[in-house]
């Protein structure tokens, strides 16, 4: 027979409803729409929705309980951690996708700022002439929170007159790419191109290419 919101809890069981319910949380609206509590959707509402998931945490296993019947205590409790597992997946996945998306939007950036470096570069483009064209890069990237991190770009770059590959080092401070060093190492040459003027900073800043100097 189904337990109703009135019938009798023991203790364990009552101060399991005054636990933290990770999956009203963590879910809110969705969690309030699974479980009939529709109170939680006050989360779609401005200002109130900035609390209403803290204040389902706290109170969604009462609400849940009473909003509900279940088939034993047991069962209640098998849903609602349930709920948190999904809820934690979810959180774990969107770090994940957030953090690959930082990753490949920092990748771009600093491999587009190279590829303009190089193009624009008067010894690169006497060493292999015009147009520059790239190959596939090899990149090695740290990105950290707080606006810092390193690359490590090798790529092929080739011209009407020759082809070489170029190394390229860059580090990012205050959310800004900086390229450290740069170097082209043509095919059949033993000699390496310095293409990173000493005087000259090379710095990319909210999408746009800079040369100070």
């Amino acid at each position: 027979m189904p337990l109703l919101p009135t019938d009798p809890l023991k203790a364990e069981q009552a101060a399991f409803l005054r636990r933290w319910n990770w999956g009203a949380f963590l879910l809110n609206w969705i969690w309030s729409i699974g479980n009939n509590t529709w109170i939680g959707l006050l989360t779609f509402v401005p200002v109130v929705g900035l609390v209403m998931p803290f204040i389902l945490g706290a109170k969604g296993n009462e609400w849940a309980w009473r909003n509900h019947s279940w088939a034993s205590f047991e069962d209640f409790k098998r849903v609602q951690r349930n709920w948190a597992r999904a809820g934690v997946l979810i959180l774990v996945a969107a770090v994940i996708l957030f953090g690959s998306l930082f990753h490949l939007l920092s990748y771009g950036t600093v491999f587009n700022l190279a590829k303009t470096s190089i193009a624009e570069n008067p010894s690169a483009k006497a060493a292999l002439g015009t147009p520059i064209t790239f190959g596939w890069p090899s990149m090695s990237i740290s990105v950290q929170v707080g606006g810092t991190g390193t690359a490590d770009i090798s790529v092929e770059a080739t011209g009407p007159k020759a082809h070489g590959e170029v190394f390229i080092h860059a580090e990012k401070a205050s959310g800004i790419w900086q390229i450290k060093s740069m170097s082209l190492h043509p095919d059949g040459s033993s000699n390496v191109l310095n293409l990173l003027h000493p005087q000259r900073v090379q710095l990319l800043s909210f999408g746009l290419t800079r040369h100070l100097g």
